[in-house]
């Protein structure tokens, strides 16, 4: 983290979006990152709308003057006793409780927002938040109960301090990824990937396809196929690698054609095809087809569409 960057920048700004953070900072946060991490990659931000319906993106960071910010984790269990067995515990669910503490600064809009509901109730209470690591870009966001604990802590001639719990509420938080933070934005360009291999020649049961730079899409790949079955559709190298296996059966085939139709992106630079590797089968008795792309979308900037 650029602190002397952080200081000149952000310090004196009373509200500070995820997005703008993350810019200013210079950090990329990356899910290929490996290494040390520290407390202060941390970072939590609010959605601080009236509707609570922002992106991701656009939550506000609470970062002015806060010294602690400490997540725990409450499994909830359901323990059975059977005849003739020992007792069973079965993981139902888990909470999350975040304890935030800091120095009161006047004027900080997260904080404000987060303090001025120690008095409400209910529904009146309840934000959206995240909880994200700056470098390895991984987070959950969910639903949390704000409970201020005080807002004017501190003894005489030292700093005014606030505490604030956060108590999960409704569904379990769910994890995200910064790059899938920006595809949904649409600030970074997705484009499919089509490739075809003909002919695979008998004995080939597996077809590989691997990007040398940017990752496939688990939850967006489709394959269409025709004169084989595949039984499995796998990912490999942090998601780089996209492994087709096809049933004994079929693969004895020769005449055999597999499309693969798959999302592939990286954090800020488009997938061409110069960084796709030529497929390969299990066997290279046959050569098989390049891959070719077909752009669905120009960056969100320009807003072109292509």
């Amino acid at each position: 983290m650029d602190k002397d960057k952080y200081l000149m920048t952000l310090a004196t700004q009373e509200k500070v979006t995820l997005k703008e953070f993350i810019t200013v900072i210079g950090a990329k946060p990356s899910t290929s990152y490996t290494g040390q991490v520290m407390k202060e990659d941390y970072v939590i931000a609010f959605d601080t709308t009236e509707e609570q319906n922002a992106e991701l993106l656009e939550f506000h960071v609470l970062q002015q003057q806060l010294t602690e910010l400490n997540p725990s984790y409450s499994p909830s269990t359901v323990t059975k006793s059977y005849f003739y067995r020992p007792d069973s515990t079965t993981k139902t669910g888990t909470g999350v409780s975040i304890a935030l503490t800091g120095d009161v600064y006047a004027g900080d809009f997260v904080q404000e927002f987060l303090i001025e509901k120690k008095y409400k109730t209910g529904r009146d209470v309840i934000v959206r938040y995240l909880l994200m690591n700056i470098k390895t870009g991984k987070g959950e966001t969910g639903l949390v109960t704000c409970i201020v604990d005080s807002d004017a802590g501190g003894a005489v001639r030292e700093n005014a301090t606030f505490g604030i719990t956060l108590q999960s509420t409704g569904d379990a938080p769910k994890t995200f990824t910064y790059e899938e933070l920006l595809l949904e934005a649409g600030e970074i360009t997705q484009e499919d990937v089509t490739t075809s291999a003909f002919q695979i020649a008998a004995g080939n049961d597996t077809v590989k396809v691997t990007l040398k730079k940017g990752t496939f899409h688990t939850s967006k790949t489709n394959t269409s196929l025709y004169n084989v079955t595949v039984e499995s559709v796998a990912f490999e190298n942090s998601n780089k690698t996209l492994v087709l296996t096809i049933v004994a059966a079929d693969a004895q085939n020769n005449n055999a054609t597999v499309n693969i139709t798959a999302e592939a992106f990286t954090e800020d630079t488009v997938v061409t095809n110069a960084d796709v590797e030529t497929p390969i089968a299990s066997t290279k008795e046959e050569e098989l087809s390049a891959l070719s792309f077909t752009k669905r979308a120009k960056n969100k900037k320009d807003g072109e569409i292509e």
